[in-house]
């Protein structure tokens, strides 16, 4: 069936299909197309219950749809909106009527005309978008932490991307869609922390050097290993990379990355010449280094997880201190 012009789907959301299509009155089924792709009886879908009600973002365009892409899509087809799609120039005149879906999610995506306001869909869409970035960040958390514990277990070297998703209940194609390659699933959180360690840098008040204005955030960051889970502790980076050559390398290749993104803040925003904004960088970086050596150090030592926390506190205290001394004889 050929396009009939341009429709946009103001409020597009995930239907789950009832067996009463209850609430008719919210959406119709774009296509008879759709309709039987669906199985659909009728030519209306009932609401999904509140947790699994999520935007999708879907164009209907004159003989094209533009579908972005979903990390929840298994099979990595287009369906869901904030992915890196193709352009919806790309799309044969003759997929207009097609509907990509995730094949193994019980919720389809269908192109759905909203008799909802666009006042009533801009509350909706505020809504369902929060629900759907609490679900990846749940689904994120779950990989990075079954990754950890198998790490742990087994030696970061004797698993598999395959082991993490069969025991985190994922598809593979999941895992890669939140982490692209395997040493991600170690150092995780590094590009986060650098962002943050990057931000503060360039929001201290004025005469406050790089040092003081991280302090707080690096030692409440020590402070969580009390509060890591003992089966995870042996899988973080402190303990791989004591043990493993490819993680010790990995935390070096990370700290390099955050050398750099620090020294790049500090010239940004001090007067110092930039071989001594990157020294300082380094030397910020060298911070974590020590922090990540002592935590893996004392780990394979037997010293328990409050110990460990406790004393690199103080370590992180006194390096920064002294750094923040420094810095402000330097001309910070």
């Amino acid at each position: 069936m050929a396009s009939t012009g341009p429709r946009l789907a103001v409020n597009p959301i995930r239907y789950r299909l009832s067996g009463t299509m209850a609430d008719k009155s919210t959406a119709k089924l774009g296509t008879r197309a759709d309709r039987a792709r669906c199985g659909a009886t009728g030519s209306s879908v009932a609401r999904a219950p509140a947790p699994d009600v999520l935007v999708s973002t879907v164009y209907w365009l004159p003989g094209r749809r533009r579908f972005d892409r979903d990390p929840e899509c298994d099979d990595g087809r287009y369906a869901e909106s904030g992915g890196d799609n193709p352009s919806a120039a790309s799309w044969p005149s003759s997929t207009a009527r097609e509907v990509p879906w995730c094949s193994n999610d019980v919720s389809h995506n269908y192109g759905v005309q909203s008799t909802t306001s666009p006042g009533q869909a801009n509350v909706v869409s505020m809504a369902t978008s929060g629900l759907r970035e609490r679900k990846k960040a749940r689904t994120r958390r779950l990989i990075a932490d079954t990754a950890a514990r198998l790490f742990a277990e087994h030696g970061y070297e004797n698993v598999a991307v395959s082991d993490v998703a069969r025991e985190a209940e994922v598809a593979e194609q999941t895992v890669f869609n939140y982490f692209p390659t395997k040493d991600r699933l170690v150092t995780d959180r590094d590009e986060q922390f650098r962002d943050r360690l990057t931000e503060l840098i360039r929001s201290r008040p004025p005469g406050g050097t790089p040092a003081a204005a991280i302090r707080e955030y690096v030692l409440k960051s020590v402070t969580v290993i009390r509060s890591i889970p003992p089966e995870q502790w042996h899988g973080e980076l402190g303990y791989l990379a004591a043990i493993s050559p490819t993680v010790h390398r990995l935390a070096l290749e990370m700290l390099d990355r955050q050398g750099a993104a620090l020294a790049a803040a500090i010239g940004e925003t001090s007067k110092v010449r930039p071989e001594i904004a990157r020294l300082q960088g380094i030397a910020l970086a060298g911070v974590f280094q020590i922090i990540i050596s002592e935590a893996g150090r004392r780990t394979r030592a037997g010293q328990s997880q409050s110990r460990i926390a406790k004393e690199l506190h103080l370590i992180a205290e006194n390096t920064l201190d002294e750094l923040d001394r420094w810095f402000k004889d330097s001309g910070q």
